[in-house]
């Protein structure tokens, strides 16, 4: 098979791989092709302590089951599927309470695992039992099935946040997830604003005609909000973007009781936040975190993928070869486009 080897940081090699073995329990798939995700940008120029190269990277993945070993699952050859990317143990504490994604002992396609940047991929029983690998719909594209992911994601982080209808919401940072965001946010009835100091970025989120955008490299952030909802500020805040300053600031743009939610992670050693105590505690503001999704989350994200109401021509913006693996990650970190997918065959 066709693979794109992650040899260190800024080495990506394709080579000729033999195809992976179904192990017992698990199931053999046949990938036909994947999204970029901003992680696989950040492992491909920096590494990640968690992956020992060479390995295949990548997650946001569409496939066929090909061969399967596990007797008592509903899956069967042939159905097309999708993989949650972290695998829980099952058994820790956080599993036994149903909260998959933070298990004590987790790991991860991409990371322990060989990921989806190849043509077939062997999932572990494990993953099988659990259920992260779930049958997708007819009638969605490969390319659509390739969003669930990063969506499940979204959906995850937005669960915190309870939007209602007529609230404003602003996402900061008009990226992938970003859009995913604020669509997401959108069909739940809200009125999203659009953050972005990017003008690429900036001119792709225009053409899907939220209520404001603010241009934050010519504009600062907080007065241009204010501005945008006379001088109340947003009920709802979502940082996608992962840079420390705009964190920081972005607390001062909600209203009274309102929620933020720090998507993007920053960096190892870089992750330090100064937050206002007293606009926290006389505003009564909320403040939220969120990592990876689980595999309801994932079913969750195909259902909404399967009605339209996230507008997906609009995201998947390029489609490239895997032999062109690396400037398709080169374009992603450029801000070129928003997702880019990769074809494996």
């Amino acid at each position: 098979m066709k693979a794109a080897i992650f040899h260190g940081p800024g080495k990506m090699t394709i080579e000729t791989r033999d195809i992976p073995l179904c192990p017992e329990g698990g199931a053999l798939v046949k990938l036909f092709g994947s999204t970029i995700c901003g992680s696989d940008a950040k492992i491909y120029r920096n590494g990640h302590p968690k992956i020992v190269p060479p390995q295949i990277i990548g997650h946001e993945s569409c496939g066929q089951i090909v061969e399967i070993k596990a007797g008592d699952s509903p899956l069967k050859v042939g159905d097309r599927v999708t993989i949650q990317t972290s695998i829980p143990c099952g058994s820790c504490g956080m599993c036994k309470r149903g909260i998959y994604n933070l298990c004590e002992n987790i790991t991860a396609i991409s990371w322990e695992h060989p990921g989806t940047f190849a043509q077939y991929i062997a999932i572990p029983a494990k993953a099988v039992e659990l259920g992260n690998v779930v049958k997708v719909p007819d009638h969605l594209t490969h390319e659509e099935v390739c969003l669930a992911e990063p969506l499940a994601c979204v959906i995850n982080s937005q669960n915190f946040l309870n939007i209602e209808p007529g609230q404003t919401v602003l996402v900061i940072g008009a990226g992938p997830t970003g859009i995913l965001q604020a669509e997401l946010a959108r069909l739940k009835g809200a009125q999203v604003i659009v953050a972005q100091r990017s003008e690429r970025r900036l001119q792709l989120a225009r053409q899907f005609g939220y209520r404001g955008y603010i241009d934050t490299q010519n504009g600062d952030l907080v007065e241009e909000t204010m501005k945008l909802t006379h001088n109340r500020g947003v009920d709802v805040c979502i940082v996608t973007a992962p840079v420390q300053s705009v964190q920081e600031q972005a607390l001062h743009t909600l209203a009274y009781r309102g929620k933020i939610s720090l998507f993007g992670s920053l960096g190892v050693g870089k992750s330090d936040l100064k937050l206002d105590n007293r606009l926290i505690h006389y505003k009564e503001l909320s403040v939220f975190g969120c990592a990876s999704s689980t595999a309801h989350q994932i079913e969750q994200a195909l259902n909404v993928l399967a009605t339209g109401g996230i507008r997906t021509s609009g995201i998947i913006t390029h489609t490239l070869p895997l032999d062109n693996l690396v400037d398709g990650i080169n374009m992603s970190i450029n801000g070129e486009g928003l997702k880019i997918y990769i074809r494996n065959w």
